[in-house]
């Protein structure tokens, strides 16, 4: 009876440990990285629907210098480069940048979104019919600290592609 009993309990502790029980989020938003606005040096989107989080602050990238904003994301996917860089510029928006103020990304070349994909060397970028916008949430100019949300539409003729880019946000350290 002592077996039968140890058998059931070693039965029932194996089938209660199924491994897609793990605690990591399924739902693509709740993979990205926390909102903050501290200098995390955290970088992620969804692209067409997908987490795109960049974790290695080596692939991490924000510039504020010279009236120009620039910041991007990479990652090795496939072996190949996939980037998303975000260009604002003070002289196309009149002033310097204004925390909490929406700005529109389109295809200016001061101001736009663009997606790179090294295997299909192809460039997808904001334009006037598929556009988007950044919200800086702190720009902090004695600590060198940005944080903001992004979403845009990239597209390329060349590739033929249209890339849905949404729930961006990154808080990095920047490069003054």
């Amino acid at each position: 009876m002592k077996y039968i009993a140890l058998t059931l309990l070693v039965f029932l502790s194996v089938i209660a440990c199924d491994k897609s029980d793990d605690d990591s989020p399924k739902d693509p938003v709740s993979q990205l990285p926390l909102a903050t606005m501290t200098g995390e040096n955290t970088f992620g989107c969804l692209i067409n629907g997908k987490p795109f989080i960049v974790k290695n602050t080596n692939n991490q990238v924000a510039i504020y210098q010279g009236g120009g904003l620039s910041i991007s994301g990479s990652l090795i996917i496939d072996g190949f480069t996939q980037e998303v860089n975000i260009f604002i510029s003070e002289s196309a928006i009149g002033n310097m940048i204004i925390v909490n103020q929406t700005y529109i990304l389109n295809n200016n070349s001061t101001m736009k979104g663009q997606l790179y994909k090294e295997n299909e060397n192809c460039f997808l970028e904001t334009s006037d019919s598929s556009n988007g916008n950044i919200r800086i949430t702190n720009l902090d100019s004695t600590n060198f600290v940005v944080s903001g949300f992004f979403e845009f539409e990239a597209t390329s003729n060349d590739c033929q592609q249209v890339v849905e880019i949404t729930n961006g946000r990154f808080d990095l350290q920047y490069i003054p």
